[in-house]
């Protein structure tokens, strides 16, 4: 059941982080010298995770690129 509720927060964590870096890049669309963030996410699987003792996030922020 734990893990379950892991893998909703990881997956909101990761919405949270995409929609902050959205909002940065249409909040300072019209500065001069702006650049625009870019987010890349990868999959992440520990090779020893089960069913059973799974602890860690399944997705996790390689950068942000500006």
């Amino acid at each position: 059941m734990e893990n379950m509720f892991l893998v909703g927060l990881s997956r909101q964590m990761t919405l949270r982080r995409q929609m902050d870096v959205v909002a940065n890049n249409i909040a300072n669309i019209n500065t001069t010298g702006f650049k625009a963030e870019r987010t890349l996410f990868q999959e992440y699987l520990s090779p020893t995770a089960h069913e059973d003792n799974f602890t860690g996030r399944d997705r996790r922020v390689s950068f942000v690129q500006d």
